[in-house]
């Protein structure tokens, strides 16, 4: 006969506090890819930017609905910064790694989008809108929004390594002043 196993192990209050955390973080990270697509539609029917069809030249209907994509980014972006702020407290390294990721996913769009409305003089007011972009071709292959995009993700990733960086640094800086105290504290 086989012994009954043994109870399994309870979460320590430790791994219940950093699980949270941690669904916390993935929630707001996956929920700002969700809403910058989900904001796209009513963004586009506030500005009325519904143009055209792939087909046409000038490409209209990339260039409103990549627009209405960054503005949609970046609402999500500002979402995920101020729940990262509220979360600071409780979990710093998943408030951080909300910013960076965030920065990652949404940098480039919101990028973009600002390079379209330069280019595009009179695009959210209908009057006689136009276009530095003349083909799909042109627009599809623009090494500024090349370069947008790819600052966006560059950006993010960087944020990251300079943020763990400092984390590293600080914690060195802790954990020698609680070294010394120790020694203080010994030498008395």
């Amino acid at each position: 006969m086989i012994p009954p196993s043994p109870a399994a192990p309870r979460h320590s209050t430790v791994q219940q506090f950093e699980s949270l955390g941690m669904f916390l973080f993935f929630m707001v990270v996956l929920g700002s890819q969700y809403l910058a697509h989900a904001l796209q539609e009513p963004v586009m029917q506030r500005f009325a930017l519904h143009g055209g069809s792939p087909a046409d030249e000038p490409p209209w209907y990339f260039i409103t609905r990549d627009f209405a994509e960054g503005i949609g980014s970046a609402g999500a972006l500002l979402l995920c910064v101020l729940v990262a702020v509220v979360a600071w407290r409780r979990w710093p390294s998943y408030a951080v790694m909300m910013v960076w990721m965030s920065l990652m996913f949404h940098g480039g769009n919101i990028g973009r989008s600002l390079i379209i409305y330069q280019a595009c003089p009179g695009l959210l007011d209908g009057q006689r809108i136009t276009s530095r972009w003349l083909t799909t071709r042109s627009y599809t292959f623009d090494h500024d929004i090349a370069w947008a995009r790819a600052l966006g993700t560059v950006s993010g990733f960087l944020l990251a390594l300079v943020l763990a960086l400092v984390s590293y640094l600080v914690r060195r800086r802790l954990g020698q002043r609680y070294a010394r105290r120790e020694m203080e504290g010994s030498a008395k």
